[in-house]
């Protein structure tokens, strides 16, 4: 039997790249399968960070779309109880993996965002791999990291 683990501290998770197709075709669903199996802890946020142009509530909606699609099973007052509680945490941050500007106010926007109160920060590149040094040195020099 398996033991289902669930983690305690708060974190904060960005996905860079969020508007593209592995975002919605995996990430996406595989954090709504964390959540439907109470794998989550209480406290918790997600930024979709993406070049593209669109808000926090269009980002919702491409969230659930992509989780609703590629749900196996049953989908019913349960998945969608757990679907509106996962929404409640998701945000979106529109900015260029080049500039230091788009990570200065990247950072102003989480820190206000959690107000600090997360434990770990996770940061997912759902970006080509050409991209990974340039987003790796632009977060290390975020302020307040």
């Amino acid at each position: 039997m398996y033991k289902v683990y669930r983690h305690s501290g708060s974190f904060l998770l960005t996905i860079f790249g969020a508007s593209g197709d592995l975002a919605k075709l995996k990430i996406f669903p595989g954090i709504f399968e964390l959540a439907e199996q109470k794998r989550l802890p209480e406290d918790y946020w997600i930024i979709g960070y993406s070049r593209s142009e669109r808000t926090s509530e269009a980002f919702r909606q491409m969230f659930e779309t992509s989780v609703k699609a590629a749900h196996k099973g049953d989908w019913g007052e349960y998945q969608e109880e757990i679907l509106a509680q996962l929404l409640t945490r998701i945000h979106y941050f529109q900015g260029k993996y080049d500039t230091a500007k788009s990570f200065t106010a990247y950072g102003a926007f989480r820190t206000k965002l959690t107000k600090g109160q997360h434990e770990r920060e996770i940061f997912y590149y759902s970006v080509p791999p050409q991209v990974f040094p340039l987003l790796t040195d632009q977060i290390a020099n975020i302020p307040e990291l």
